[in-house]
């Protein structure tokens, strides 16, 4: 009789892997690039002299808090960098308010990333207590992403794909006349967004 339970159990498995194997594939997908991402980002940040924090948790709201995938603190300005892992082509304009996937023969509409990044460097720079002025929005794809028609048309937005970052945050740090920040302004700002961090995740998981 117990075999029969367990070939049953075998059976409903198999069943339920059949019917949410995309979403299983893309949940996979995402755990894994984006920790290889931010571990990559982190040694080529590090080769470089720039400090970085991931997956810092921003009280966007009274009722939202959301992760910034990774801070960097570079020699002029500070860039937040916003992770999209997904699987094919991705269009879409820095006004709209979603943007369209394209994979195979399905279209899905996915949220803005700009818009979104922007709602955390607004934050990020009221806890820091700085202009707006001293932050870059980065979108980074993963290599499963296929750049398509995009356009953004900001002088403060980049997309990029992930192993293109740091060459852009250096092409923007040398094309600029801003005055670069000292090591103590940069260890400051970083420990103040890491203890606010912390406060948050503690709130997260109390259950807020």
């Amino acid at each position: 009789m117990w075999w029969k339970i367990l070939v049953a159990t075998i059976l409903f498995l198999i069943v339920l892997v059949l019917i949410f194997y995309k979403q299983l594939k893309m949940l996979y997908v995402g755990l894994t690039k984006k920790k290889r991402i931010q571990r990559n980002l982190y040694h080529a940040c590090k080769s470089e002299n720039f400090l970085t924090i991931s997956d810092i948790f921003i009280e966007v709201n009274q009722k939202n808090i959301h992760q910034a995938d990774t801070i960097i603190f570079a020699n002029k300005y500070i860039y937040v960098v916003k992770q999209l892992i997904y699987l094919g082509r991705l269009d879409g304009n820095r006004d709209d308010a979603r943007w369209r996937l394209y994979n195979k023969n399905e279209m899905q509409l996915v949220i803005n990333p700009f818009k979104d990044n922007y709602k955390r460097i607004q934050r990020v720079a009221n806890i820091l207590n700085l202009s707006l002025d001293n932050f870059k929005s980065i979108v980074c794809l993963a290599k499963t992403i296929q750049k398509g028609d995009i356009k953004i048309n900001n002088n403060d937005e980049f997309i990029c794909l992930e192993d293109e970052v740091i060459p852009a945050i250096k092409m923007i740090e040398k094309n600029s006349n801003a005055n670069p920040y000292d090591i103590d302004e940069v260890e400051k700002y970083a420990n103040m967004l890491y203890r606010y961090g912390l406060d948050n995740e503690k709130k997260v998981k109390r259950g807020k």
